[in-house]
């Protein structure tokens, strides 16, 4: 596999300055373990909704997040939901502090329903599967804006001293890893 297959760099623009400062302030007082929030809790920068509108993509609130790894931390290998309803297949991600920090990509040793963990952050039903019981694919220090495929499980690791910050948009409509990289194509969007 290729880290095309995993993700693609977008020529987008920095927008961790539109955020909000009271947004970012209340992501760091959230308790350890519950490390983002979703678009009903903080205001989407007026450049990413002209991102999705550019793509003809429906921002949906609740799959829009706002994300906290905290330093020499080693997040939970998963996946964005359970099911075709609650689910993300890809993320426009915005990631800033990124030094040190890696996106990992996994295949399921097995697909055996016992080994999966299902729990319940807000409304959003997601399934965490053992180290063990996964193989690495493919490991990535990102920065600025990527694509990213969330087909697989994957876990974000944070080896620097700085909290890693990601904005991810997530869309109502469900697009394949191919539609998706030939759509950000189409409009411009590559790296």
């Amino acid at each position: 596999m290729k880290p095309s297959d995993f993700f693609i760099p977008l020529n987008l623009p920095d927008i961790h300055y539109e955020l909000e400062s009271a947004d970012l302030e209340k992501l760091l007082t959230l308790p350890s373990g519950h490390d983002f929030f979703d678009a009903r809790s903080f205001k989407i920068p007026k450049s990413v909704i002209e991102v999705s509108n550019k793509l003809n993509l429906t921002l949906l609130d609740k799959f829009t997040l706002l994300f906290k790894i905290v330093p020499k931390y080693d997040s939970a290998i998963h996946t964005d939901g359970r099911n075709e309803t609650q689910r993300r297949y890809i993320g426009i991600n915005w990631v800033w502090n990124a030094e040190d920090t890696y996106m990992s990509w996994y295949k399921l040793k097995s697909n055996d329903p016992n080994k999966i963990k299902v729990k319940k952050f807000d409304d959003k039903p997601i399934p965490f599967y053992a180290r063990k019981n996964t193989i690495k694919l493919h490991s990535e220090n990102l920065t600025g804006c990527n694509l990213v495929n969330l087909n697989y499980p994957h876990n974000i690791t944070n080896n620097s001293n700085n909290v890693r910050y990601a904005l991810s948009l997530g869309f109502k409509e469900s697009l394949t890893w191919e539609d998706a990289k030939n759509l950000v194509k189409k409009n411009g969007l590559l790296r």
